[in-house]
């Protein structure tokens, strides 16, 4: 009987993210763990099979896995991204003893000063009430507190100091009702988004008036960026899901803000591959 070729680690994670997007979690997480098996080195396959078992609920086994990509991504020199899924797991469980050591050790590696206090410490998971009551009240808007928002953020945490917090001046709060447009395809780009609280839908309408849906956006996600990147039309439409509250970073501020961070332009331009890979793979599947 013929053999099948052997399948690679970026096979294995390309088939994982194709189940993601199609609504398979089952499928999605065996094809990932299948592709950590096989590159066991690789902290981007361990991270996500972590994100596959925290959505199916599994969230201790997605600490777990969370953890173990955080401590493979230090190894490997990538420390604001161990720092980053540090923060995705005391989101989980504030009280993971593990993390806060890890956490205090990374932070303290960057030169970056412990949190002042617990309270002090604001997440895209639990925000202020004056943010998620009022955005739009003088308070909301105060450089400081949106400073502490970004930090929640993996993208945003790797800023130092002084440019977070110009970056923090520069990020307006805003709010959008249920089904309101927040993007719309074929229009210029104008602005990143970060989303605090709330849901998206992402979509293609075609020609004939059907729509294509990709997964939702989340607490957490940034969108735009793909648009503002290659300074082209938006690609894809965003409505809100639920009453949502967002921060928004226009054209200007988003090019000063990557020409000072040439990584955050390469993390950008990575989530943007990803994210149209996967549209490509929506649009090509049979109706």
């Amino acid at each position: 009987m013929p053999t099948q070729d052997p399948v690679s680690p970026r096979e294995a994670r390309n088939r994982g993210t194709e189940l993601l997007v199609s609504g398979d979690l089952d499928g999605a997480l065996a094809a990932f763990l299948q592709a950590a098996t096989l590159a066991p080195d690789e902290p981007s396959c361990r991270q996500k099979v972590a994100e596959v078992l925290e959505r199916l609920g599994r969230t201790r086994e997605a600490i777990a896995e969370y953890e173990a990509a955080a401590r493979l991504w230090d190894q490997q020199g990538w420390l604001l991204r161990a720092v980053g899924l540090c923060k995705v797991i005391l989101q989980l469980d504030p009280r993971h003893s593990h993390t806060r050591a890890l956490l205090a050790d990374l932070r303290a590696r960057r030169g970056l000063p412990p949190p002042e206090s617990e309270s002090m410490t604001l997440t895209l998971a639990a925000l202020p009430p004056m943010m998620r009551a009022t955005p739009a009240a003088p308070a909301a808007t105060r450089p400081d507190v949106v400073a502490h928002l970004l930090r929640g953020s993996p993208l945003f945490a790797r800023l130092e100091q002084p440019l977070l917090h110009l970056v923090s001046e520069a990020f307006e709060p805003c709010t959008a009702d249920a089904g309101e447009q927040i993007l719309t395809r074929g229009q210029p780009a104008q602005a990143l988004y970060l989303l605090l609280r709330g849901r998206c839908t992402v979509f293609h309408q075609h020609v004939d008036g059907h729509e294509t849906t990709y997964p939702d956006l989340v607490e957490g996600d940034v969108f735009g960026e793909v648009a503002l990147l290659r300074s082209k039309l938006v690609t894809a439409s965003v409505r809100a899901a639920t009453a949502c509250l967002l921060l928004k970073l226009d054209r200007a501020a988003f090019e000063q803000l990557i020409a000072a961070e040439p990584e955050l332009r390469r993390e950008l331009q990575r989530m943007g591959t990803e994210r149209m890979c996967r549209t490509a793979l929506l649009l090509t599947r049979p109706r």
